[in-house]
């Protein structure tokens, strides 16, 4: 089973751009970093091309937190909760809810501490509802979106009358200090535990980041932790220099996007908190094009088109998706070198596969031809506790469905008429479930396969 940070969602590609137009937006230089704790909204799976090593746990205390009550300015009411929101993720990205409810609702409180234990007073603690990893998402732009407390001069906060559900807490993101975000769920009127938030500070990642030429360039800089909690985004000026930060202690995948032209992501760097010196490299895209066709007849086809890193050789993109022109013909730029599938399917029921596309750094390779035939179609339905999984469908090495599913529905797809390997992967606590199922598949038949609290196929 592969680790969390080496899988990657088709949405959460969509949220990275989101991303980093928000950190156009918000990085005003190199000396004002954005960062945002913890978020992937599901996977952004398939970042990294090696296995992370182990995540490390913080140290747990047996110091017992006092939280007292606090003063009733200590909570920020929120006004205008039906605010349209200014950008959409690819997910869906909340609007807050009140806090208050009709019953009496929980008392959600916690303490901010160092590393080093001590309490750290005066400081704002963001909460919202949590609706998977990009919900941990704080901009400085969200103030007023979001449910705010500071820190008594104890280090204690407490957040009053909180309903039945899940939240996400944070530090503010105007503050030299960085704490991974925590989930924490309410039932009962009463949540499942005191949150105990662990601050680093004045830990950054500076460096430069080179164009395909080797010459300084602007570009977006994004870092993210191995798990995919914790997200810094920021911008490298006209220089190529750029700050990321306050960072928690962590190991972070470090990548650039330029801004003129707006091409791929860069090959992620594994680096440690407060490393220095940094070069980010931009490699000139690939591009992979072609040609669908019937495999009877031989005539122009049109589909919908997956072009995907193969297991084993997974690169920093995940690929993308497309359809094919009236003439069958399809283009994905923006591609890292690696070797590639390209999956097409069509309204019909026919399927197409074409395997082991070696792509070197840059090149365009164009003529693929794929031709379909009759397929099957393959259910699978999701019945697990979070807001949506992340669907990966495999013939052998190939990536034949790369999707979602929201909770409760169910979603079909035309695939191959063979034995496939479904893998669901499912946000839990700050971390990725990764559960796989082996089903067969008969040609225009239809399989179907259960994720979720009750794990059986069905």
């Amino acid at each position: 089973m592969r680790a969390p940070w080496i899988a990657l969602g088709v949405v959460g590609f969509a949220a990275i751009a989101s991303l980093a137009w928000l950190a156009r937006r918000d990085s005003t230089s190199s000396e004002t970093p954005l960062r945002a704790p913890e978020t992937s909204y599901s996977q952004l799976r398939r970042l990294l091309p090696a296995r992370p090593p182990t995540l490390r746990s913080p140290k747990p205390t047996s110091e017992a937190i006092v939280v007292e009550p606090q003063g009733q300015n200590a909570r920020r009411e929120i006004e205008g909760a039906a605010t349209e929101e200014r950008f959409h993720f690819a997910t869906h990205h909340p609007r807050f809810d009140e806090l208050d409810c009709e019953g009496p609702g929980a008392r959600l409180a916690g303490a901010l501490r160092r590393s080093d234990g001590t309490l750290i007073p005066d400081i704002e603690i963001w909460m919202r509802r949590w609706t998977g990893r990009l919900s941990g998402y704080f901009s400085p732009h969200e103030r007023e979106r979001v449910s705010v407390v500071e820190t008594d001069a104890n280090g204690q906060f407490a957040f009053e009358r909180v309903p039945d559900g899940e939240w996400v807490l944070a530090i503010g993101p105007n503050t030299s200090l960085m704490a991974a975000a925590q989930r924490v769920r309410v039932h009962a009127g009463a949540p499942d535990r005191l949150v105990q938030l662990t601050a680093h500070q004045d830990l950054y990642l500076r460096g430069t980041v080179f164009d395909a030429a080797g010459q300084p360039t602007r570009a977006t800089v994004l870092a993210i932790d191995r798990e995919w909690t914790t997200f810094v985004l920021g911008s490298a000026d006209e220089q190529g220099e750029f700050t990321l930060g306050p960072l928690a202690d962590e190991v972070y995948a470090l990548q650039a996007q330029p801004y003129d032209p707006p091409l791929g992501w860069s090959v992620p760097l594994q680096v440690q908190a407060g490393a220095s010196g940094l070069q980010v490299m931009i490699d000139p895209p690939g591009t992979i094009s072609g040609r669908v066709v019937d495999a009877s007849p031989g005539g122009a086809v049109e589909a919908q088109v997956l072009v995907a890193p193969q297991m084993g050789e997974l690169g920093s993109q995940p690929g993308g998706t497309t359809s094919t022109s009236a003439e069958g013909a399809f283009e994905v730029g923006c591609l890292h070198n690696g070797v590639y599938s390209v999956a097409v399917s069509t309204a019909g029921g026919n399927f197409g596969l074409a395997r082991g596309i070696h792509l070197e750094k840059g090149a365009k390779i164009e003529g693929v031809l794929v031709p379909i035939a009759p397929g099957g179609r393959l259910r699978v339905h999701y019945i697990g506790a979070e807001q949506e999984a992340q669907i990966l469908v495999f013939d052998g090495s190939a990536v034949v469905v790369h999707a979602s599913v929201q909770r409760g529905m169910t979603q079909t797809w035309v695939v191959p008429g063979t034995t496939l390997r479904v893998e669901c992967t499912e946000d839990v606590g700050t971390r990725a479930r990764i559960s796989e199922k082996v089903v067969t598949v008969e040609v225009g038949e239809l399989a179907e396969v259960e994720f979720g609290n009750v794990d059986r196929p069905r």
